[in-house]
């Protein structure tokens, strides 16, 4: 019985251990360097402007449920001929050429299945991404992607606002909102 009882708790340990260890900075910076490891690839192997379009959907892999079942819906509400994403999230861009890197930055805001991540995309030239993260189905999964550059303010007319460059930054997860909000049926 004893023995049963130090097994037991020695499992327990190797659980928590094991659990705090998915949990850590090194192991979010890991997690995160291999999809873009992955997703980086797939975009052509050579340095010709656009080559190689990927076939793989790479927010159903990498993204959280949530972030796809919220696109999905978007989707299914978007009309047949309308433009819905005009930039890809994981390039920081509509076009590419290789060399393309990312380089993670800063692990921070760990809190139980939740954590943020810095991180910088080469495409073209350095892109700063704050990338939401959650922890589901037994790994970590990017919730959303938060661009941050310098640039003006648009009126209506896509005319820039004299007086307002500076710091700016673009949630998906907001424009989501914004988008699901203006596509509602009136009640």
């Amino acid at each position: 019985m004893r023995r049963l009882s130090i097994i037991t708790l020695l499992a327990a340990a190797c659980l928590i251990a094991s659990a705090a260890d998915t949990h850590s900075p090194e192991a979010i910076t890991h997690r995160l360097d291999a999809i873009y490891k992955h997703v980086l690839s797939s975009y052509g192997g050579h340095d010709d402007l656009n080559s190689g379009i990927p076939t793989e959907d790479f927010d159903s892999i990498y993204c959280s449920t949530d972030y796809n079942a919220t696109m999905d819906r978007i989707f299914d509400l978007a009309d047949e001929d309308e433009v819905v994403v005009e930039a890809d999230h994981w390039i920081q861009g509509q076009d590419w050429q290789q060399p393309m890197s990312c380089r993670v930055v800063k692990v921070y805001d760990i809190n139980g299945d939740a954590a943020k991540a810095d991180v910088v995309v080469h495409n073209f030239s350095d892109h700063q991404l704050t990338l939401v993260l959650v922890y589901e189905r037994g790994n970590w999964y990017i919730d959303d992607f938060i661009s941050r550059y310098d640039d003006y303010d648009y009126d209506d007319q896509w005319r820039q606002i004299p007086g307002t460059y500076g710091p700016k930054e673009d949630s998906e997860r907001h424009w989501m909102r914004q988008w699901l909000s203006r596509s509602q049926p009136a009640r």
